[in-house]
């Protein structure tokens, strides 16, 4: 029996070997797919790193590209604006530019006083053209239904079409009509 219990020692002693041999061998494969794991999960995080890195470009691109639009758009309402708020002030001064005319043409026996009003229009007209401020010719020209409005049409020798007085003067602001002129027209 001592030698059963040899063996019985012995046995337990190389199941003991056998177990730690697979424990070995188990931890080993364990730190190897634990190893694989990582990698793997490493490999997802760069891969969706770089994606959140894409998409924030992205959204930066798109968020620049808005904020340049709105910009624009800002600029050009602003230009809108200050068109429009001239346009209304240089109709307005359009009947001052009509009496400075009609007082030119009533001096016409005080010459000093008529050179006066002259003066006075030509500076006033001076700072409306730096403004855009254009006068649409008439007299002798040739009738244009955009910049002109007929209010008589007389029997000419001449050719037809052709615009013989002028009984208001007619104003362009840059490339649009504000007044058209108001003509005598040959048939």
């Amino acid at each position: 029996m001592v030698e059963d219990k040899k063996y019985e020692e012995n046995d337990s002693e190389l199941v003991d070997e056998e177990l730690v041999v697979e424990d070995e061998e188990n931890v080993t494969e364990e730190t190897e797919e634990n190893t694989v794991e990582e990698a793997e999960v490493d490999e997802t995080n760069e891969a969706s790193s770089s994606d959140e890195a894409e998409e924030l470009k992205m959204a930066l691109i798109r968020l620049q590209a808005d904020f340049n639009n709105y910009r624009n758009r800002v600029n050009k309402e602003k230009a809108q604006m200050i068109r429009f708020a001239t346009e209304s002030l240089i109709e307005k001064l359009l009947p001052v530019l009509d009496n400075f005319d009609r007082a030119i043409e009533s001096c016409v026996d005080n010459p000093s006083i008529a050179e006066g009003f002259s003066l006075i229009r030509a500076d006033l007209m001076k700072t409306l053209e730096a403004q855009g401020l254009e006068e649409i010719a008439s007299d002798g020209a040739k009738f244009d239904p955009n910049l002109h409005n007929a209010v008589v049409m007389e029997d000419y020798d001449g050719e037809s079409g052709i615009i013989t007085e002028t009984f208001q003067k007619g104003y362009k602001l840059g490339d649009r009509v504000i007044r058209a002129s108001m003509v005598k027209v040959s048939k």
